[in-house]
């Protein structure tokens, strides 16, 4: 019976907020510009009579009231419909079994680790380490040396 009810009470609703648009719509616009006119605000006039504009002023703020009072009377039938689904069948707790820490499985043995020490072999024969920077450096100074002596040529200067 609540389902029906809230479903009549929607169609309706969507009746009243169409309504509502098509009277607001055919008022005139203050200044004769707007949504008012460009939809044919002064058809209503045309139509009705002088009287028009009171009769549409009454109409939209009835459709509104009606639309407000719908909308909250639907809020309060769909709250009631989710509480009397939602009740329990009692008043008592349910009952929710608790392990015991005396009965709970001890966890399984965790492997052992073994702790051995780490030694250091050098990866060259030598056992003394050098800094690579130092190395470049020495190989560009031996290259720079020997650059003339080897060919046999010299430099004319300038």
């Amino acid at each position: 019976m609540l389902n029906i009810l809230i479903s009549l009470l929607t169609f309706v609703l969507i009746l009243v907020s169409l309504f509502m648009m098509l009277v607001i719509l055919m008022q005139r616009a203050n200044t004769n510009s707007g949504m008012g006119s460009a939809f044919g605000g002064g058809v209503a006039e045309s139509a009705f009579g002088t009287e028009t504009t009171n009769i549409l002023v009454k109409a939209t703020k009835w459709s509104a009231v009606g639309f407000f009072v719908i909308a909250l009377v639907l809020y309060l039938l769909f709250m009631s419909r989710n509480q009397i689904g939602a009740r329990p069948a009692s008043n008592e707790l349910p009952d929710i079994p608790v392990m015991d820490q005396t009965t709970a499985e001890a966890p399984a043995e965790l492997p052992q680790v073994v702790e051995e020490p780490l030694t250091e072999e050098p990866a060259t024969g030598s056992a003394e380490k050098t800094d690579p920077l130092e190395d470049i450096l020495n190989a560009v100074d031996e290259q720079g040396s020997g650059e003339g002596q080897d060919s046999g040529e010299t430099n004319p200067g300038p």
